[in-house]
């Protein structure tokens, strides 16, 4: 809040404006502190993954991963860009998404192994 001795001097419509502006500034600076720090925990996660992916061996299932949790696409985005070349692809649209998903769930135990073999990985979360 601005100076309380300056501004007694000035109508109470011009201080509630004052007021308001002071409130605005803070929640603003409130909200930057939160964003600064939401973006931090994401640049943190993202790096845990990047490390946990680069001891996964197969690159399709580091694709997988990349495209569906970091890229954030949809499952079918994910089968089309990852067999959207092949001849066969149209018309078996249902057999590349069941596949995309086998390759997600290997990937998945894949990354739970690296992280319970090394000791500097955080638990995974329990649902």
């Amino acid at each position: 809040m601005p100076d309380t001795n300056v501004c007694q001097y000035f109508p109470r419509w011009f201080r509630e404006i004052l007021d308001f502006q002071y409130l605005c500034r803070s929640e603003k600076e409130e909200l930057e502190a939160s964003i600064r720090s939401d973006v931090m925990e994401q640049s943190e996660k993202r790096k845990l993954i990047e490390s946990i992916l680069a001891q996964i061996r197969r690159s399709d299932e580091r694709a997988v991963i990349r495209m569906r949790y970091i890229d954030r696409e949809s499952w079918n985005t994910v089968a089309e860009l990852m067999f959207g070349g092949r001849e066969d692809y149209e018309g078996k649209e249902d057999t590349y998404l069941r596949r995309v998903h086998k390759v997600h769930g290997a990937a998945l135990q894949n990354m739970a192994q690296v992280m319970s073999e090394d000791p500097n990985m955080p638990a995974p979360a329990k649902q």
